[in-house]
């Protein structure tokens, strides 16, 4: 090769050289910092590297600004992007800093530039506000068995705003076991004294409410745990009317009335339908329900219990009610002719029932002797006792059995030796 053209490719090569290292380190400053002008490289591909790799701390380019990678960490709070406007060159100067100093190159953006990444960056976080709308909403209308809402549609022009709501709160514990009693009694039979059998125990308590708009409602409440038994279930529907309506509300269920007059008093544990109107100034409140609930007052003297009990005459049920003497029996019709006014002219002040002891339990036991005859006039049971009055109405005296009990027969008094003193009338029946 000869000499002129080897100094010629030498002179190409260090031309060549010189502009790529000027290209590579050409840099100009401003106001004593130096700034990297921005130009896009074709990256080659690193096996080395991650499917995805980790976001820099800090920003070099305007590329880096955009990319950001969703699963990797947040920048640190220290660290902040600084964009500072620089007017003698109508550019923008981004900066990575913490605190006051920075800590990566400085590059800038022309104004043209700054404008559309600002747009994008505007739009991004628009459309980013508008999905995540979209998401609370789309996650308040999930189905929940617990929580379930609907829509009415048109039927909200009756039953007004809200939809359909119904919401369930409430537990369900249930245990379940086998218990076995082995008795080694040699006088039952083998199969007799092994015993098997379940024992289930369960306590339910359930709330459901439902609303329909904003004038119907449902409440049912279940409770196995329930101290009484009209309140361990529970069901109500409401209605309730607006201001100007003439049904005011309407129920049905497990209602309740209240009053301000001490004449007309209320109930609870009612089961049945209410209803409420107004027309004008006058309130109106229908009510047609079965009380569940009865109120008891029990007294004490003297170790007994006295109790107050009404009970009507027309209310007698054969082989159930007896009259207390043949006397009632036989004037019955006459005095009840003129009902509600009874003109019978005998008032009772005292009578004492006794019942026979079924249960064994002798806390409170009496023994008596009682004497069917006592006090009748016209119908003796026995011939031994003779009428000895002419009035017909009942009392001691009518006939000679008390006096005799009480002159000839005192040990009768005595429960200890009543059944001996009393032997001698056997022979009379």
């Amino acid at each position: 090769m000869p000499n002129k053209l080897r100094y010629l490719l030498y002179l190409l090569f260090i031309l060549i050289g010189g502009m790529g290292i000027c290209s590579a380190f050409s840099a100009f400053s401003h106001n004593g910092e130096y700034y990297i002008p921005y130009s896009p490289q074709v990256e080659e591909k690193d096996s080395s590297r991650t499917k995805f790799p980790v976001q820099k701390t800090f920003v070099e380019n305007p590329e880096e600004l955009e990319n950001t990678n969703p699963i990797d960490l947040k920048t640190p709070e220290n660290i902040k992007q600084d964009i500072e406007y620089d007017p003698v060159t109508d550019s923008y100067i981004f900066r990575t800093k913490v605190g006051d100093q920075t800590i990566s190159m400085p590059f800038r953006m022309s104004s043209d530039e700054y404008k559309s990444y600002t747009e994008r960056n505007l739009m991004n976080t628009y459309f980013r506000s508008k999905n995540a709308e979209i998401f609370e909403r789309g996650s308040e209308n999930e189905f929940d068995f617990l929580d379930m809402k609907f829509g009415l549609g048109p039927a909200e022009k009756i039953f007004g705003p809200g939809g359909v709501q119904i919401k369930t709160q409430g537990s369900a514990e249930i245990s379940f076991g086998i218990k076995q009693n082995k008795v080694d009694n040699p006088t039952l039979p083998a199969k007799s004294r092994n015993k098997t059998y379940f024992d289930f125990e369960e306590q339910v308590q359930l709330n459901v409410n439902a609303k329909v708009g904003d004038k119907m409602n449902f409440a049912m409440n279940y409770n196995t745990d329930a101290t009484f038994d009209f309140d361990s279930k529970k069901l109500k529907l409401a209605y309730e009317g607006k201001e100007d309506e003439i049904i005011k509300h309407l129920e049905a269920g497990n209602v309740s009335m209240t009053t301000g007059s001490s004449l007309i008093r209320g109930g609870a544990a009612l089961f049945g339908m209410k209803m409420g109107l107004q027309f004008g100034k006058l309130n109106v409140t229908a009510l047609i329900a079965q009380q569940e609930s009865s109120s008891q007052t029990v007294s004490s003297k003297g170790g007994a219990q006295m109790r107050q009990i009404e009970f009507m005459a027309d209310e007698y049920d054969e082989d159930r009610h007896f009259f207390l003497a043949h006397y009632f029996r036989d004037n019955y019709d006459q005095n009840v002719s003129k009902l509600p006014y009874v003109s019978s002219g005998v008032e009772i002040s005292r009578i004492e029932v006794w019942v026979t002891n079924k249960r064994g339990n002798f806390d409170q036991s009496r023994n008596i002797v009682a004497f069917m005859d006592l006090g009748e006039v016209s119908h003796l049971g026995n011939d031994y006792w003779q009428r000895t009055t002419s009035m017909n109405n009942p009392f001691n005296d009518a006939n000679n059995l008390y006096k005799t009990i009480v002159n000839e027969y005192p040990d009768a008094r005595n429960i200890n030796e009543v059944t001996q003193a009393l032997a001698p009338l056997s022979a009379f029946g």
